[in-house]
């Protein structure tokens, strides 16, 4: 549910490119993230109400929208490696107050994992910061969608989970909204 949640970043991204980027949502961007979010929801299938979970959840993906209008505004002024470098080092700055109170030796085996993620970030980061460089926000919120897809695939390659029958059809929603705004 949380995860559903989540992605209502996709509308505030697109409310708040239209405010501070004045970026033109065209009826069929609207359309696609509201087919993507509808996907969202059909895999995620939330069951319980609006409650303080909830609220933290919503309050995560306006944090993460605002984020997402700073990148686009930084981007046009700052190199890749220096908005890399920033961000590396607030994310640390900030992870460490909560690691301080809850912190546990990794396990040697966690280390290969910690590269891995590593790696990855330093493979998405500089492609995330080029999408934003030369395209719309509004025009890439619905390919944040596709998250969903790929961490249930991946889940079930990696751990075996195999994703429920109501996956595919929001998996198919998801799908048609990126190719809608492409």
């Amino acid at each position: 549910e949380a995860q559903a949640l989540g992605f209502t970043r996709a509308f505030m991204v697109a409310l708040l490119s239209l405010v501070f980027l004045h970026e033109a949502i065209t009826r069929l961007r609207w359309f696609a993230i509201i087919m993507g979010f509808a996907g969202v929801v059909i895999i995620a299938q939330p069951q319980s109400g609006l409650n303080s979970f909830a609220l933290f959840a919503l309050a995560s993906a306006f944090c993460f929208s605002i984020n997402t209008i700073l990148v686009k505004i930084l981007v046009a002024t700052h190199s890749r490696q220096t908005l890399m470098t920033h961000a590396a080092f607030f994310q640390c700055l900030f992870a460490s107050i909560p690691t301080f109170f809850v912190f546990q030796m990794p396990q040697s085996s966690d280390w290969i994992w910690f590269v891995l993620m590593g790696v990855i970030a330093l493979c998405v980061q500089p492609l995330s910061l080029a999408a934003y460089r030369i395209g719309e926000v509004s025009r890439l919120a619905p390919v944040d969608f596709t998250r969903l897809i790929t961490a249930t695939l991946i889940g079930f390659r990696v751990f075996q989970e195999v994703p429920s029958f109501m996956f595919w059809p929001g998996a198919v929603l998801i799908v048609c909204a990126n190719l809608i705004v492409f």
